[in-house]
């Protein structure tokens, strides 16, 4: 089993729908998306993000935002919420392994 694990960073939304979908795609587990980086220069919201990435990630998507969000994140596709400050790692953890086995289990 390889246990390895490769982090990839996007500025903001356009440059990670460029990473999931683009030419050179690449296949990703796991997806953290901000709901707003204003700083970043992008245009769009994580919702926005979020629906134009899930047709393209087979693994887990996770939206994240200062504000409670999480209706609008999980309808746009996300497998997760966390609001800000994000939950210590007892909380990742089982909302990780949660999030896992429901996608393993419907494939």
């Amino acid at each position: 089993i390889d246990k390895s694990m490769v982090i990839e960073q996007a500025e903001n939304g356009e440059q990670a729908i460029a990473m999931i979908v683009g030419p050179d795609a690449s296949d990703f587990d796991l997806v953290l998306v901000d709901h707003y980086m204003p700083l970043c220069g992008g245009e769009l919201t994580g919702t926005e993000t979020i629906a134009k990435i899930r047709p393209h990630v087979t693994g887990i998507i996770i939206g994240s935002s200062g504000n409670n969000m999480s209706q609008e994140h999980t309808a746009a596709g996300a497998d997760l919420f966390w609001q800000k400050p994000i939950p210590k790692n007892g909380i990742l953890i089982q909302d990780l392994q949660r999030a896992f086995r429901g996608k393993m289990a419907s494939i």
